[in-house]
């Protein structure tokens, strides 16, 4: 599919020129493809006109057809698409048209970072130190934004960094994104050889170390030091390059450029050292970039963990929870549903609970996401993690899993096609895409969820279900309906507030109204303001973290009136201010 979309468009870019009008548009469901823009080891990107919305946007696409490069597509997008920064490319929505992922985005004309900072006469030219100094403080206030955020980007090279005729830097391109602060305790990603680009992934990488914020700002400094002198530290292949990180000290940036300033030939230094814990973090690089830069420092978020971290009070809610798990895992097929208004800790609540679960609990996380066009959204994410912990059984552990029906299954869910020794069952279903697959599609993920609750208590956490779609709720009523209901718990959250974005379920907000509520036992949990000693608890725990002033804490506590999300945007505003 993607080498047809690229041989149309180059089609129609040679039929432009010879004929000198525009032949037909080549398309993407509503988008119209202007032309390719780049291309990645995941995904092909081009400028694209979104006929809908009568706006241009950037257009990335899934190339790879393997469920690895699925997954960090689909991760890609929904870490990001709400980290709104002035320096983050903004992501709009994601899509799925006939088996064809793509996803569209903020469109950016700038220039790669390397050829802002030395527009004239390449990489030979010598710097220009403000320019450079403002640019690349830029780059640091996006990444400070998103390690708040418990994330890392794992591949920050000047090829991810464009930057506008406004001098506006823009980071992109999050292909390799991670989270770094939050691993599902159930189920582990594993990313095998995921290095990122092996002229800027840092040595712990190479050892086979996790990632940490420290692996970006080693990134950073390997930018700094081409843009310093116009040449990487060290050179050689991909081997030669990785194998001399773990051997030698990074060379000293001035030998090569004596007439740079001292200060960033120094912070270069310290940002290419071997040792993690050596380098400087986002504060500390900050303060020597500002040092000749006229721009101020714009507003940025502390590299704190992230307010998931910190939790306070909500125990009768907890208890309600542990108590539809025990249930369910006694055997009772249990809904547990989460309501409440926006920003009064409704997703802090279910991490917490799905955190402190009994190991022995199987936990598989997703998310509906309003921004995205993916068929059976509620579980998308639910069978993303379990294709995850499928993967990672031994072949005895997977055939105890197998269930009837399995290529029917794969015509929802593709990912269960790439499960080893998997997609070879059932063969006589491949390809139909009948009203009968889907019912045999359904009977397969039924049979298959059994199998695990064979095995282990199981539980579904579905975070913003007032976004599923339709075909969700009918697979969750088939699930958990008759006959013979899944014996799992089915947690998720909701706003009780009617947004108009309900659909098909607006049975969430009449109790007596749900679908399934003579067939199952349903647990309603309202989740309300914390009280005043709770929420000035959460203010001094804010207050201590970003590091303000301890006496701040009661009067943030009493604007906020209870609402947690409120209070965590208090001190980020209170911290913007100093």
């Amino acid at each position: 599919m993607q080498r047809n979309l690229n041989a149309d468009l180059a089609k129609a870019e040679l039929l432009t020129r010879l004929v000198g009008s525009a032949p037909r548009a080549v398309r993407l469901g509503r988008f119209e493809l202007r032309r390719l823009l780049g291309q990645g080891g995941m995904g092909s990107v081009y400028a694209a006109f979104d006929t809908e919305r009568q706006q241009c946007v950037a257009l990335k696409t899934l190339d790879a057809a393997d469920a690895d490069s699925l997954l960090r597509f689909k991760r890609e997008f929904r870490t990001l698409v709400e980290l709104a920064h002035p320096n983050l490319v903004e992501l709009y929505e994601l899509l799925n048209d006939d088996d064809r992922w793509y996803f569209t985005m903020e469109h950016v004309e700038g220039v790669q970072f390397l050829h802002h900072l030395r527009p004239a006469c390449g990489l030979a030219q010598r710097f220009d130190d403000a320019r450079l100094r403002n640019t690349l403080r830029q780059v640091v206030v996006a990444v400070q934004h998103i390690h708040a955020a418990g994330i890392l980007h794992r591949d920050l090279k000047p090829q991810n960094v464009l930057v506008t005729a406004q001098e506006r830097a823009m980071v992109l391109d999050f292909g390799l994104v991670t989270d770094a602060f939050r691993t599902a305790r159930s189920v582990r990603i594993t990313d095998g050889a995921l290095l990122g680009t092996a002229a800027y992934v840092a040595p712990e990488r190479v050892r086979g170390a996790d990632a940490c914020p420290a692996s970006d700002f080693y990134a950073l400094g390997v930018m700094l030091f081409e843009a310093l002198t116009g040449r990487l530290p060290f050179a050689g292949n991909a081997w030669q390059l990785l194998t001399a990180k773990l051997e030698y000290a990074a060379p000293d940036a001035g030998s090569w450029a004596p007439d740079a300033p001292n200060d960033l030939i120094g912070l270069a230094a310290r940002l290419l050292s071997r040792d993690p814990a050596a380098r400087p973090a986002g504060d500390e690089v900050l303060s020597v970039l500002e040092r000749g830069c006229a721009a101020p420092r714009s507003a940025q978020a502390a590299s704190v963990a992230p307010p998931a971290a910190i939790f306070v009070g909500r125990a009768v809610e907890l208890t309600a929870l542990r108590v539809a798990y025990e249930a369910s895992s006694a055997g009772q097929p249990t809904l547990a549903l989460i309501g409440g208004e926006p920003g009064i800790g409704k997703t802090a609540l279910l991490q917490r609970f799905t955190e402190r679960l009994p190991s022995e609990a199987l936990v598989l996380s997703g998310r509906c996401h309003e921004l995205e066009a993916v068929p059976y959204k509620a579980f998308d994410g639910v069978a993303d993690m379990l294709f995850q912990h499928m993967s990672q059984l031994d072949a005895v552990a997977l055939s105890r899993l197998t269930p009837r029906h399995v290529d029917a299954l794969t015509q929802i869910f593709p990912v269960f096609g790439h499960v080893r020794d998997f997609a070879s069952v059932n063969v006589e279903h491949r390809g139909n895409r009948s009203p009968h697959a889907q019912e045999l599609a359904f009977v397969a993920f039924k049979d298959l969820l059994h199998r695990l609750c064979e095995i282990r208590p199981l539980v579904l956490s579905v975070d913003d279900l007032h976004w599923a779609d339709a075909d969700s709720e009918r697979l969750l009523n088939y699930l958990f309906g008759d006959p013979d209901p899944i014996p799992a718990l089915f947690v998720a959250t909701y706003r009780t507030r009617d947004t108009g974005a309900f659909g098909s379920w607006r049975w969430l907000l009449d109790a007596d109204a749900a679908p399934l509520a003579r067939q199952v036992n349903v647990n309603r949990v309202a989740v309300g303001p914390v009280n005043e000693a709770e929420c000035l608890e959460l203010a001094t725990a804010l207050i201590r973290t970003h590091e303000l002033d301890a006496s701040l804490a009661g009067t943030l506590a009493r604007e906020a009136a209870g609402v947690p999300h409120f209070l965590v945007e208090l001190v980020h505003h209170e911290r913007a201010r100093r």
